[in-house]
Order: structure tokens, then sequence, then C-alpha cells
């Protein structure tokens, strides 16, 4: 792998991310997750790939813009799902808390 090898993953992770910022603006989660799990996959590639390519300054400088874009993105992408996390957290506490307390009158039995 180049070191235009790797400046090209960056750029397609920094794509990637932005489609996720753009889905989760959209309120479409599905779409967000299949996006992640293809970034995470070129993450990897890149993580395999390139940790014996040696960058010239100015694709060292061009990689830093590349990652300092993929992070503002992530940090939108968290924003914007945190409260959907918190609120999915909620249900699953109330329903966990249902099934307990709908398990404990079913051992008590019926009333009489």
């Amino acid at each position: 792998m180049t070191g235009k090898d790797i400046l090209q993953a960056y750029e397609s992770i920094s794509v990637i991310t932005d489609q996720m910022l753009q889905a989760a603006l959209n309120n479409n989660w599905e779409l967000l997750v299949r996006l992640e799990k293809n970034c995470m996959a070129q993450a990897k590639r890149i993580t395999e790939t390139s940790d014996h390519v040696m960058l010239a300054d100015p694709e060292r400088q061009e990689k830093i813009r590349i990652i300092n874009k993929i992070l503002s993105d992530d940090r939108q992408i968290r924003a914007l799902i945190e409260p959907r996390m918190n609120v999915l957290s909620d249900l699953m506490r109330s329903s966990r808390s249902q099934r307990q307390i709908n398990k404990l009158y079913q051992l008590e039995g019926p009333a009489r």
C-alpha cells in the first residue's frame, strides 16, 4: 500500500462518515447501521495494510485533515444518536420491569 492508497482509504472513510451523518440527520437508523459496518470494514483494512508505510509530510498533513473531518462527523453523529439511545434504554428498562412484575404475579398464581 502506498501513501496515495492510504489517503484514498481515509478519504473513503470520510465519505462514509459523511453519509452516516446524513442518515442520522434524517433518522434513517437502518442505513446508519449499514454504513457503520462498511466504515468499520474500511478502517480494519487500513490498520491491517498501512502499518509500515511512511508518509511524506504533505501526505501526513492531508491524513490529519481527513482524520479531523472523520472525528468531527463522529461527534455530530454521537450527538444525534445519544438522545435516541437514552429513549431506547428507558424502554428496555421499562420492559424488563414489566416482565419482572408479570413473572412475580405468575408465580403467586391467581388471586383467591
